[in-house]
């Protein structure tokens, strides 16, 4: 917003706003908003821009020839509202950025196999070592999405995608998720006086539940506990300071809940206060508790004491440990599917894999297979 002199009559409020077009030209045009008889001060010119919709309108037309332009773009108007997804976008788009910032868009539609060079080298940004196949494909994923957008926007012609070119070849083999706990396992980890008790409360619930832990950390008594149908419901999840909808439309599906995990939540309730309705409300902040600072500071060291000594373990632990459950318990699949709250089974089954009776059926398999081609005993 610039004051503008004129020869004759009151200076006026001029508004500017940068434009660049498909030849990477800069313009600035000038939009006159009213003279400061009209608008006193700069504060009360901006807020006419804001009701005439100048910037919004400006923002939504201008024309985005780089990447860094387009991931700009592309967060303000399709990231999802999910704030821990957000957060995982960002990650992935940083590497986009540190490469392909102040490339033109018309660059990359011509050249897809710089792309493909790029993405099957990339380093992590944190350890310097190269990033998981699926880390790639993650990003691969977005970018596709992006110039998708770009092309609805206009802003790349409505060709094939560039990334239909890519193929993500190389990556380290992203780590497998093998720490689960056993029943004695669980039982030592609900009875470790050390674990705090809330911290304790709410592993219980994780685990003969399946619930996230944002989900967890969601649970209001007011509409997330039945008793009366001995149910529990995921209606929210809550993130750090963010409060949102949970993961999945699916997350939403009531799941029975247990006598045991009934009395455990019913006795929680009894001995401490409620705080603001929440059921893992802290007394200091009025909010839940904060599931990384928790896990930190005190699961993590439960879970070493009771055997589990993988660094990467923590409350999605106890989600794959519910799962593991299931399966040991040779529950149906479509059960497990509708427990586990997923889209689909092929979710399921990414879950708690190796559980103990799932190994037992893999070596009986192998034994079969040897007697059968062998006619011996296996040995």
């Amino acid at each position: 917003m610039q004051r503008v002199g004129r020869v004759r009559g009151p200076d006026i409020w001029v508004f500017r706003a940068r434009e660049i077009d498909e030849d990477g030209v800069t313009r600035r045009p000038a939009i006159p908003i009213g003279d400061v008889e009209e608008f006193p001060t700069k504060s009360e010119a901006l807020t006419k821009v804001e009701e005439l919709g100048l910037r919004k309108q400006f923002n939504a037309s201008r024309v985005v020839v780089t990447m860094g332009e387009l991931v700009f773009k592309f967060k303000r108007e399709s990231y999802p509202s999910r704030s821990g997804t957000c957060s995982t976008y960002n990650g992935y788009l940083a590497y986009v950025e540190d490469r392909w910032e102040c490339t033109r868009l018309s660059e990359m539609v011509r050249a897809p196999k710089v792309i493909d060079v790029w993405l099957n080298d990339i380093d992590s940004r944190l350890t310097g070592e190269p990033l998981s196949r699926t880390t790639r494909e993650r990003i691969k994923t977005l970018m596709y999405s992006m110039f998708e957008a770009a092309m609805g926007w206009g802003f790349i012609p409505k060709e094939r995608n560039p990334m239909d070119w890519v193929k993500v070849r190389k990556g380290k083999r992203a780590k497998e998720r093998l720490a689960k706990l056993t029943p004695e396992q669980f039982q030592r980890l609900i009875e470790d006086m050390l674990c705090p008790k809330h911290v304790r409360v709410m592993a219980t619930a994780a685990t003969l539940t399946g619930f996230r832990i944002s989900e967890i950390l969601g649970l209001r008594w007011e509409d997330s506990i039945d008793f009366e149908n001995h149910k529990i419901k995921a209606l929210r999840s809550v993130v750090g300071p963010d409060e949102e909808e949970t993961k999945t439309p699916d997350s939403y599906d009531e799941v029975p809940m247990s006598e045991y995990l009934e009395k455990v939540l019913l006795d929680w309730k009894e001995e401490e206060p409620v705080i603001n309705g929440w059921v893992f409300g802290s007394i200091r902040t009025g909010r839940p508790f904060d599931a990384g600072g928790l896990q930190h500071d005190h699961l993590r060291l439960a879970l070493r004491r009771i055997g589990i000594m993988d660094p990467d373990t923590g409350w999605h632990t106890l989600r794959h440990t519910y799962r593991s459950f299931l399966a040991d318990l040779d529950a149906p699949l479509e059960v497990q599917k509708t427990l586990m709250r997923h889209t689909n089974i092929g979710q399921t089954l990414k879950y708690g894999k190796h559980s103990r009776k799932e190994q037992d059926k893999r070596r009986t398999a192998q034994e079969s297979v040897t007697r059968m081609a062998t006619g011996t005993d296996g040995h």
